[in-house]
C-alpha cells in the first residue's frame, strides 16, 4: 500500500511480508565452560517469518529539506540445536532510523538516528538474549567562499545491562580549498583517538 502526494512532496508506503522457508543446515551452539561454540549441522530445519515496513518521506520547501522516516519488524519462528536438544527458538528485530536533511544559507546540514533492538527467546529453558544500539549521525558543511568545512560525526548509545549504555563519540573535521582547476583538502579524522569500538552488546538472563 503506498500514498503520494507531488504538491506537497509527501509519500508513504506500506508492506507485509509472510514466508515459510526451509534450510538444510541447523543452526547449533554449545555451552563449554565459559565459551559458546556456534555452528551448522546437516539437518533440514523448517521456519516462517512476519517483515513489516513502513517509511515516510515529506519535503519541506521553506527550508530546502527533506525528512524520512523507516520502521521495520521482523519476526521469525525457527530451532536451533543447543548442548545437542532441539528447541524452538524465536527472534524479534526492529530497526527504527529518521533522516532530517535541509540546507540554510548555503549551509548543509544532515542528521539520522538509528535504533536496533535483537530479542531471541528459547522458551523451553526460558532464556532471552539481546542486543541493543542507539546511533545519531550528523553532518555539517560550511561553504567561505573558495573555503569549505566539514564537520561530521556518530554518537553511540550501546546497551550494557540494567538500563546501562556505553556512550561513545567519533568525529572527523576536514576543509577543502577550491581554485579554479584544482582542489587541495586538509583532513582530521579520529579526532578522540578511539582506537577500536564495537558497535553491540549482547547481554542473556
Amino acid at each position: 500500500m503506498s500514498y503520494n502526494d507531488a504538491l506537497n512532496s509527501l509519500s508513504s508506503f506500506l508492506f507485509c511480508v509472510r514466508s515459510f522457508n526451509s534450510d538444510p543446515y541447523l543452526p547449533s551452539q554449545e555451552f563449554i565452560g565459559k565459551y559458546i561454540f556456534l555452528s551448522s549441522v546437516l539437518q533440514n530445519v523448517k521456519g516462517n517469518s512476519v517483515n513489516v515496513n513502513w517509511e515516510l518521506n515529506k519535503g519541506i520547501n521553506c527550508l530546502n529539506a527533506l525528512f524520512n522516516f523507516h520502521i521495520s519488524y521482523l519476526l521469525n519462528k525457527s530451532n536451533i540445536l543447543q548442548n545437542n536438544l532441539l528447541m524452538p527458538l524465536k527472534s524479534r528485530v526492529l530497526n527504527v532510523v529518521s533522516r532530517f536533511d535541509f540546507n540554510i544559507w548555503k549551509v548543509k546540514i544532515n542528521n539520522i538516528v538509528s535504533y536496533r533492538h535483537n530479542l531471541m527467546y528459547m522458551e523451553l529453558i526460558n532464556s532471552k538474549s539481546s542486543i541493543e544500539n542507539l546511533m545519531y549521525k550528523f553532518l555539517l558543511s560550511v561553504p567561505i567562499n573558495r573555503f569549505e568545512i566539514i564537520l561530521n560525526g556518530e554518537r553511540y548509545w550501546n546497551g550494557i545491562v540494567n538500563g546501562r549504555y556505553k556512550n561513545t563519540l567519533l568525529a572527523d573535521i576536514g576543509v577543502i580549498y577550491r581554485a579554479k582547476r584544482i582542489e587541495y583538502s586538509l583532513s582530521l579524522t579520529n579526532i578522540f583517538n578511539y582506537n577500536c569500538y564495537s558497535y553491540s552488546f549482547s547481554k542473556a538472563r
